[in-house]
């Protein structure tokens, strides 16, 4: 079985490296830098030092060295921040969905949109400008 598993490892790496992305091979329990746990995360070095003292990811210091505890911790962290943002985007689609914005069930987009009186007007505010008709795209919304 580990052969197999091993076999599996390496063809998964070597595919990879053939479409031109990097592969590390680390060992589970290894410690890693703030700056390559960073790298992991795909975040910046202070935004993961933040992430370490809210206690989001474990870590522990030695005199001036920060050193976060393993990978898997990493990957935990990773997996919950994609399980919440993967909840906020199903109620983001549910409630499109309600109003009938967005992709259909069946994949289709809406064919007949909302005309713009039922929406805010600051959607469709772009330098002092409205859409002129339903179907009219907006290219930059400017906030107010």
């Amino acid at each position: 079985m580990y052969r197999y598993l091993a076999l599996r490892l390496l063809v998964d790496a070597l595919t990879e490296i053939g479409k031109g992305n990097a592969v590390s091979i680390v060992p589970i329990h290894a410690e890693m830098t703030t700056q390559e746990a960073a790298d992991l995360l795909n975040v910046s070095r202070p935004y993961l030092v933040q992430l370490l003292e809210k206690g989001e990811i474990p870590f522990h210091k030695d005199r001036a060295h920060t050193a976060v505890s393993g990978i898997r911790d990493m990957v935990d962290y990773k997996k919950r921040t994609d399980d919440a943002r993967h909840a906020v985007l199903e109620e983001l689609a549910a409630e499109a969905q309600k109003l009938g914005f967005g992709i259909l069930n069946n994949g289709s987009t809406r064919s007949d949109p909302l005309p713009p009186s039922h929406l805010p007007a600051s959607v469709f505010r772009l330098q002092g400008r409205k859409p002129t008709h339903p179907g009219e795209t907006i290219r930059k919304p400017v906030c107010t």
